[in-house]
């Protein structure tokens, strides 16, 4: 009879298992596309240099025409090449950024996947598998939400010339040869698409990397407040003070060892995405720059206008995107102290207990903040210094 119960038992949790979703760090995406390299994998060493060369092409096409003297161009036409090369250019910084955080961001990953997979603190009623999984299945929702979003993107993008502009490739740019022949023309064609779909790919990837890693963070930030709150909730006050207090010290002990373990991986976010947010950053910026120039121009028809309107519109996406998710972690960051200071009666608890809170909320008053090579701060107040210095920049220009 024991056997056969721990047969079902042990059936239960593989079917429990399985139904989860799985737990993903985002190493598996930025190797799939190319960003980082995986060195037992001829596959991923070919994905790894194709990426750099797309975006090298891509860049070439678009900044060319604008330096040929045979060539007199619109100013946007000039605007829009500029624009698209923008792209290129910052992906490659982008890409090349990551590269260099290679061995940081795949020891960060590991660490995710070590310590966060699997429930630690055992929360009541089984709230950490609960919000483990739950932030799981939102990174799997969102994922397929924006690899949806950009193929649709991506594919209006390449086909708006020759549908709508009469173009007879997706875009404007150089070719060194003649196009004449059918072979070399649909070459090219399918070449513009192909760089076009790596830009859109990358940009993707990293969003989505970026935003599942910090979810896996707030998530953890999550399990941890309503460990705290646990701690002092479920504590009964029949028990005499000793035995209270060795109780609530005995779980403070593993919630400081899983604060300082946050702690660590938020270093790690931050200094794995420095450089690439700094990057993508100016990129950005510059491509804003290009888009409101031209909204601003008082010379543009509509057609123009509504061009660069939809062409602004993904940028302050992918902004918005990683700004927001920043401000998150902030704020997550800041509610663990928040709910200690508000949360725990203090002058019922004892000298060691108050000291013991205090010396979390030491840690975690100090402001944590995402940010671009120690500079740019990715929270809503940092989206908004920049939007707002570009369009003062603009304005004062125009």
């Amino acid at each position: 009879m024991q056997r056969l119960k721990a047969f079902i038992n042990e059936k239960n949790t593989t079917t429990n298992n399985e139904d989860a979703p799985k737990f993903i760090t985002g190493l598996e995406i930025f190797v799939y596309i190319g960003l980082i390299r995986n060195e037992n994998s001829l596959i991923s060493s070919f994905a790894f240099i194709l990426t750099r060369i797309w975006f090298i092409v891509g860049a070439i096409f678009f900044l060319k025409p604008i330096f040929m003297p045979d060539k007199t161009l619109e100013m946007s036409e000039t605007v829009n090449l500029i624009h698209y090369a923008l792209f290129n250019i910052g992906c490659l910084a982008s890409a090349t950024a990551i590269t260099a955080k290679t061995e940081k961001f795949k020891s960060f990953c590991q660490l995710l996947q070590d310590e966060f997979k699997q429930s630690k603190l055992k929360l009541s009623k089984s709230q950490e598998e609960i919000i483990i999984n739950k932030t799981n299945k939102s990174c799997w929702k969102l994922f397929k939400i924006l690899s949806s979003f950009y193929c649709i993107a991506a594919t209006t993008n390449c086909f708006k010339g020759p549908l709508l502009e009469g173009l007879p490739f997706p875009f404007k740019g150089w070719v060194p040869f003649r196009t004449d022949d059918s072979f070399i023309y649909w070459a090219v064609f399918l070449g513009q698409i192909g760089f076009s779909a790596n830009v859109a790919t990358n940009i993707c990837a990293g969003i989505v990397v970026y935003v599942i890693q910090a979810k896996q963070l707030c998530s953890q930030f999550d399990i941890l407040i309503i460990s705290i709150k646990e701690t002092f909730d479920n504590s009964s006050r029949n028990l005499s003070n000793i035995e209270r207090e060795y109780k609530i010290l005995k779980k403070m002990k593993m919630i400081i060892k899983r604060h300082q373990l946050l702690l660590k991986c938020f270093n790690h976010f931050e200094e794995v995405y420095s450089w690439f947010l700094f990057s993508m950053t100016m990129a950005s910026a510059a491509l804003i720059c290009t888009n409101v120039f031209m909204l601003t121009d008082p010379h543009n028809d509509p057609a123009v206008i509504f061009e660069f309107s939809a062409l602004l519109t993904p940028e302050i996406i992918i902004i918005s995107f990683y700004c927001s998710y920043g401000q998150l972690l902030a704020d997550r960051w800041k509610e663990v102290s928040n709910t200690i200071y508000h949360h725990i009666d203090w002058f019922n608890e004892t000298i060691r207990i108050r000291k013991t809170l205090l010396f979390v909320m030491a840690i975690s008053s100090k402001p944590k903040i995402i940010r671009g090579v120690g500079l740019q701060p990715f929270t809503w107040e940092g989206f908004e210094e920049v939007t707002v210095t570009q369009i003062k920049s603009l304005n004062n220009n125009n």
